[in-house]
């Protein structure tokens, strides 16, 4: 029996609505989001686990977690569907 879980980026980004330049400017520019935080949230809404992450941008799952942290706090989001269902409001 094959199941399959649909990752945060299929629930929440339309795939004809992409854009060439992965996270939009003005949701960086709103929550004051660090060049680290936009390739994290970037990262975390394709559907990267925390240690896929790290090992992209050569970092401990630590760092990363607290990115997100810093994230979830600077947008008022508390989980990652969350973030990524706001991050899709913007595309």
């Amino acid at each position: 029996m094959l199941v399959i879980i649909p990752t945060a980026q299929f629930l929440t980004r339309p795939p004809d609505r992409e854009e060439a330049g992965g996270v939009l400017e003005e949701f960086v520019r709103e929550f004051k989001l660090s060049r680290r935080e936009r390739e994290v949230l970037e990262k975390l809404c394709d559907g990267l686990s925390n240690k896929d992450i790290a090992e992209t941008f050569f970092i401990s799952p630590h760092t990363v977690e607290n990115h997100i942290y810093n994230l979830y706090r600077k947008c008022g989001v508390g989980r990652r569907l969350e973030l990524c269902n706001l991050l899709s409001r913007y595309t």
